[in-house]
Parts: C-alpha cells; structure tokens; sequence
C-alpha cells in the first residue's frame, strides 16, 4: 500500500479556503492527526524486538507494508487489544497509567523475569511491566492502533481512499479559523468543524464495531459508510 501526500488531499480543501499550498498541506496533516488520534482507524504490525534487563521503554518501529516510523512519518497511539505476545504463549496484557498509580500493586517498583503487562506512554513509548530482570530469548511482538506524525508527508493511500473529503472538512476549518486572512471565516469554520466531528464519530463507531473481525498486517477500518 502506497502513501497518498498531503498535497493529494487539496483537490477537497483549496475551493474552499484557497490558502497557500504549504499552509494548507499543514492544515491537512494536522487534521489526518486529530482524525486518527480520536478514532483508531489505522493499526499495524510492530517490528519484533527482544526486552533487555532493567529496561521497561522501548521504541517501536513499523515497516509492515510500506510503513516506516524510522524517519518518524508514524506512531504509536495504544496497544491493540490482546495482540502482544512474548514468544508465542506469554500474552503481555494492556494497563492503563491509572492502574500503574495504584499503589496497592506498586508496578513501578516490581521487577520479574517475565513481565505481564503493556501500555503505550504519553509520549509514544512502549512500556512493559513489571520491569524486566533478565534479557529474553523470545520476541515481543503485536500490533497497535497508529497515527501521522508531525514529520509526516503523508498517509497510507486506504486512509485516502476512505476518508479524504472527512478530512479535508477538518483541514478546511483549521484554515477559515487562521485570523484576518482573505480565506478567514469563522462561521464556515464551525460548519467544517461540526462536518469534521460527525466523520471521527463515525469513524470511532465503526472501529469499535470491527475490533474483533479484521484480519492481521496493516489494517485500516474502512467501512462502506462515509460522511457525505
């Protein structure tokens, strides 16, 4: 699967708020972002790596068909539910940063040979908990829900194909938000915005509604159903 640019996205974006090309690719990718942040609707396979003693971070890296997050075009958001194995019994299950404060199980303190949980951090790390106390022989491997990076020059082409014109309304109220320009209009902005919402919840619904029934490698939720 290809990436489709930011510029491909215009076609939906500049007859409506016909801001400098730059401006409004920007526009376009900081919307893809927000899109994927809220609904999920990209997952991939990580790259497998091996846990090293007294080391609970990791960066992940995907390059499982055509994606690669080495020059930074795609992270982490959250682990996908019950896909994260150590070798090929050991599930390492999802914890959320709540249940690591709990002191009750005090997780920042515990060490193990073989840690139990996971969770991506806030910064897009991948945590493993308890801590590990020796290197493993086995690989973790699993997948996670993804999303654009600021570096990003695009997105995967099923994205695109999928979600452009949704997109486009959350770039198009970025730009009529952007003060005492010619394209400026904040009334519009409110309409695109509403547009833009209403696409993310769909989206969302149809992630949620799917979690269980796709198959492995890079998927995104691409239901016939799209906002007009």
């Amino acid at each position: 699967m290809a990436d489709k640019t930011w510029n491909d996205f215009l076609d939906n974006v500049l007859p409506f708020a016909n801001a400098p090309k730059t401006i409004a690719e920007n526009a376009v990718r900081d919307a893809c972002k927000e899109f994927l942040d809220y609904s999920f609707a990209l997952r991939s396979d990580f790259d497998s790596f091996t846990l090293v003693n007294g080391t609970s971070e990791y960066t992940l890296t995907f390059t499982t068909d055509g994606i690669a997050t080495a020059s930074g075009q795609y992270e982490p958001i959250a682990v996908v539910e019950k896909s994260v194995y150590l070798g090929t019994d050991t599930s390492l299950w999802e914890i959320t940063e709540g249940q690591l404060d709990q002191r009750v199980f005090q997780w920042h303190q515990r060490t193990a040979t073989t840690p139990s949980h996971c969770l991506i951090t806030w910064d897009r790390k991948f945590r493993v908990y308890p801590e590990p106390s020796a290197n493993s022989s086995d690989s973790v491997t699993g997948e996670c829900y993804i999303t654009v990076t600021q570096s990003s020059v695009g997105v995967l082409d099923t994205i695109y194909n999928k979600w452009a014109e949704e997109i486009g309304y959350g770039a198009i109220a970025r730009l009529k938000r952007i003060p005492d320009q010619v394209w400026s209009d904040l009334a519009s902005a409110e309409y695109f915005e509403r547009k833009f919402d209403m696409a993310k919840h769909r989206a969302k619904s149809i992630v949620n509604k799917g979690r269980t029934e796709l198959p492995s490698t890079v998927k995104p939720y691409d239901d016939i159903f799209l906002i007009g």
